[in-house]
């Protein structure tokens, strides 16, 4: 057969049950409507190859334009990128206000500008606060203060401000807290803010979320988030900040990255008695404090009753046994696990193993050393 005209185009009449002649299936609605398609596509000089090419034509990166794409650009080094949306979560007073109330400042010598928008203070905190944004030359927004109109105007006006398409390059938008403009339970509410977040952060933003975790961690000493999973989903990070308080009245705060679009690392924070905020010069990994804290919340009863039998003075295993009902390899797990953190063990005749509480304000471990750089 020679090779026809391109202007000639070839259409496969469809084959049915009943045959593949038009007088077989013309009364078959599916197969008109096939062949409907087939002309329509013949008269506009396209089929499926066309379609599918004018589809990815427009959309597939070539390699000259993937080298052309910025490097994330770090307004934090392994905390925040730059035009990112990402959540911080952390347990109730577990230092994320204070860390990111002290790295503002940072951010604004850098050439940022912060909004900060705290719908979670207290009045004490927020007399504090109003004049250090002044000094550091931070927006301090208290949605709940004064004349304020409240959370829900707040996320008003920052939807009209995303309607308005400005241009928010360089500016840092920090929520503290997350659920104050949304329920973190609630999924339709979630999703419809998390889009507010998304539509800011493609004119520009970068947009940190504070939020909660639960109180308690998991066996392996994991954060538990408090919230639905769909913003771990939306958002392109999703950090926790593990606190540790120290008898002296200061705070480790260690970052857990859980979900994140870049190579982050663990860091750690020191916020001071004074709360001032410094980074440490090396990671403190606090999951195993966590896990220990997990485990010592599934001990507490065992832990109460051992504390009752050491009231009398310092005892051997044999003599707490006789005043607790503890099975005695259980017994013997929880006076190695607490060793040097709930008791302190001594050695008396014949290398035998006494024990004694420790008074309750040494019951916690010591703060971690590390080298101290201010941020």
């Amino acid at each position: 057969m020679s090779e026809l005209p391109q202007n000639v185009r070839v259409i496969t009449q469809p084959t049915t049950a009943q045959g593949n002649d038009a007088a077989d299936w013309q009364d078959d609605p599916e197969a008109v409507a096939t062949f409907k398609q087939s002309v329509q596509r013949a008269a506009t000089g396209t089929n499926t190859a066309d379609l599918l090419n004018k589809l990815l034509g427009g959309m597939k990166v070539s390699k000259e334009q993937a080298e052309k794409f910025c490097d994330p650009t770090w307004v934090y080094e392994n905390l925040i990128i730059d035009g990112h949306c990402g959540v911080y979560a952390a347990e109730p007073n577990g230092g994320k206000t204070t860390t990111f109330w002290g790295l503002s400042r940072l951010f604004v010598q850098k050439g940022y500008r912060v909004i900060y928008i705290n719908a979670d203070v207290a009045a004490t905190d927020a007399k504090s606060m109003v004049p250090q944004a002044e000094q550091w030359g931070i927006d301090l927004l208290l949605p709940e203060m004064g004349e304020s109109q409240g959370m829900e105007f707040a996320v008003k006006q920052l939807r009209e401000l995303a309607l308005a398409s400005a241009d928010l390059t360089r500016h840092i938008f920090i929520l503290d807290t997350m659920k104050k403009a949304a329920s973190p339970n609630d999924k339709r509410e979630m999703r419809a803010f998390l889009q507010l977040c998304r539509r800011l952060t493609s004119l520009g933003a970068t947009v940190c979320l504070l939020a909660h975790t639960l109180k308690y961690y998991d066996n392996e000493g994991n954060p538990v988030f408090e919230g639905v999973g769909d913003v771990k989903a939306d958002v392109d990070e999703l950090i926790y900040l593990v606190p540790k308080k120290n008898p002296d009245g200061s705070m480790i705060v260690s970052t857990k990255p859980d979900k994140v679009r870049g190579a982050f690392q663990p860091i750690s924070f020191v916020i001071g008695a004074d709360r001032s905020v410094s980074q440490l010069g090396k990671h403190v990994n606090l999951k195993a404090e966590k896990k220990l804290e997990a485990r010592f919340a599934q001990d507490f009863e065992d832990l109460t009753a051992i504390h009752d039998a050491l009231k009398g003075g310092r005892l051997n295993v044999t003599q707490i046994k006789a005043e607790t009902s503890l099975h005695g390899r259980t017994l013997a797990k929880m006076l190695k696990r607490y060793e040097g953190r709930q008791w302190a063990m001594e050695r008396g005749e014949k290398n035998a193993k006494f024990y004694r509480s420790l008074p309750p304000h040494k019951r916690t471990p010591s703060h971690v050393e590390g080298e101290v750089s201010d941020v």
